[in-house]
């Protein structure tokens, strides 16, 4: 006597007993048999369901198996469950049910064997094929169950993913609020040593020696570049912290570029570089000469860009230019433009240089001290105006970054562009056309 296995049914809390007693008794009346053991069986298994998708979190399985003896079937059922049932004694009778967890498994099992007299001929592997699809068919209650779980398995991830959200946003604050209070600690004391030490060099000018006067003068340098690098420090914390705010006034622009060329001028000595200011028309008939800004942010930004451009570039040609343009959500903004003759960039490198603590390992970056925290700090400066950098760029051609920015960051279209901007940290243009042509 042989015997085929036809398939097994997932029970869960709540499984829909009605459904799983049509889906019996559809596959068993596939191979033939009498009506009333049909019937038989599907109440049975139905009873089955019921007690284990009666409790509160409980699973379980519903298998089928059947055998052929002379004109009979015999059709086994077994259930199982992955906790106790409160099974009556009589019914543990009937059923003929047999805790396996007394024997030191994880599961209850009930087997339950049926005699069902066939009214058809033989049992070919074709009904069996058929029984068993039938059996595995899923229901309207399976569907509903794995969407169920699938939900339940997202939402875990969910919470997880939370969870490592929150962690991090907290140790990154930490860090900030760290970063922020130690930078102020050092700049204080750092402020006195420079103070100090300039009140030397101008009480004691004509007192000292030159090898004293240049060690004073050593000391001054190395301390206001230490004092830049823990402003640059202090600025991005207070951005990543969320205590970096706007302070808006209105000032003239292209003033504010005339006074960033002119401070960086200085950085041109010795070499063979030279910075050109250029506006165009509108700009030079007096449009939109003033916009509503955070003035010291937005020298920060211009200074960092045309320093940036009189290190990376060894000689030629620094141009500075301001013009007006459209934008579809900021309407009329202001464009301010900074283009070098340096070695230039791939574009790996492009999608890189705004990431704080970044530094491209070319020729030119090799020659020059920095902690890779300039244009991050400007892209994010730009960002809270609700403007945006974008750099174009090839190699051996040159790059040039272009600041976009509303003429004013108190409009309400400057404010939606503040509130809807994601954190990027920065944009890459396609490259200029005939970059290297120039």
């Amino acid at each position: 006597m042989t015997t085929h296995a036809l398939g097994q049914i997932r029970i869960r809390e709540g499984s829909a007993v009605h459904a799983v007693r049509t889906k019996v008794a559809d596959t068993l009346s596939l191979l033939g048999l009498d009506e009333l053991g049909i019937a038989r069986v599907a109440c049975t298994c139905s009873d089955m369901v019921a007690l284990i998708g009666g409790v509160a979190g409980n699973h379980g399985t519903l298998s089928l198996a059947v055998a052929m003896q002379l004109n009979r079937c015999t059709v086994k059922a077994i259930a199982t469950s992955d906790q106790p049932l409160p099974l009556p004694s009589y019914m543990r009778m009937w059923l003929g049910v047999r805790a396996a967890s007394e024997m030191g498994t994880a599961t209850y099992t009930w087997s339950v064997d049926f005699s069902v007299r066939r009214t058809t001929g033989r049992l070919d592997g074709t009904l069996i094929e058929e029984a068993r699809a039938t059996l595995g068919r899923r229901t309207r209650d399976d569907l509903l169950w794995e969407l169920q779980e699938q939900n339940r398995t997202l939402e875990r991830h969910r919470v997880k993913l939370q969870e490592a959200v929150e962690g991090e946003r907290r140790a990154n604050q930490a860090k900030s609020n760290f970063l922020a209070n130690m930078s102020h600690e050092l700049r204080t004391p750092l402020n006195s040593i420079i103070g100090f030490t300039r009140r030397l060099q101008r009480r004691l000018a004509d007192a000292l020696s030159e090898r004293d006067a240049d060690a004073l003068e050593t000391v001054t340098r190395n301390g206001l570049h230490l004092l830049s690098l823990i402003n640059d420090i202090l600025d991005l914390s207070k951005i990543e912290a969320g205590r970096m705010e706007l302070l808006p006034e209105r000032f003239e622009l292209w003033a504010l570029l005339q006074d960033a060329v002119t401070q960086c001028t200085a950085l041109t000595e010795n070499t063979t570089q030279h910075i050109v200011l250029d506006r165009d028309r509108m700009v030079s008939a007096g449009v939109d000469q003033s916009v509503v800004l955070d003035r010291r942010k937005i020298f920060q930004v211009v200074t960092n860009l045309i320093s940036n451009a009189i290190k990376y570039s060894e000689s030629g040609e620094i141009l500075v230019r301001l013009f007006v343009d459209e934008d579809n959500s900021l309407g009329r903004v202001v464009v301010i433009s900074v283009r070098d003759e340096g070695e230039g960039m791939t574009k790996e490198q492009q999608h890189q240089i705004f990431s704080a603590f970044t530094r491209l390992d070319t020729a030119a970056t090799r020659k020059v001290d920095g902690t890779g925290l300039g244009l991050a700090i400007c892209s994010r400066f730009v960002r809270m105006h609700g403007g945006r950098v974008h750099v174009a760029s090839e190699v051996g051609c040159g790059a040039e970054f272009r600041v976009t920015l509303p003429i004013d960051c108190t409009s309400s279209a400057a404010r939606t562009a503040q509130i809807g901007a994601r954190e990027y940290t920065g944009t890459v243009a396609t490259a200029r056309q005939g970059a290297c042509s120039g």
